[in-house]
C-alpha cells in the first residue's frame, strides 16, 4: 500500500471528502486528488495536519510511512539488479 492510498482509504472511510480536506489543509482540491493518486508528494508541512484531521495514530502513520519507502526502496534495488544482470 501507499501513502496516497491510506490517506485516501481513511479519508473515505471518515466520510471526509477531498473538498473538506483540501480546505482543511488550505489547497486547492485538485492536489489533495494528486497526492491521492501519488502524481505529487505530500508536503511535509501538511502531513501533521492530515494525521490530526484523519485520526491517524501519529505512532502508526509514521511507521507506515516508514515501511511504505522501506519497501520502495527495496523494490528499486530489485528493479537495478534485474537491469542489471
Amino acid at each position: 500500500m501507499n501513502l496516497g492510498i491510506l490517506i485516501r482509504k481513511k479519508r473515505i472511510e471518515l466520510g471526509i471528502t477531498q473538498k473538506e480536506l483540501a480546505q482543511h489543509l488550505g489547497v486547492h482540491m485538485q492536489l489533495v486528488s494528486n497526492m491521492e493518486r501519488n502524481l505529487c508528494p505530500f508536503p511535509i508541512k501538511h502531513i501533521f495536519s492530515i494525521i490530526k484531521k484523519l485520526n491517524f495514530d501519529e505512532q502508526w502513520f509514521v511507521e507506515n510511512i516508514l515501511e511504505i519507502k522501506k519497501q520502495k526502496f527495496l523494490d528499486s534495488i530489485e528493479q537495478y539488479r534485474k537491469l542489471s544482470a
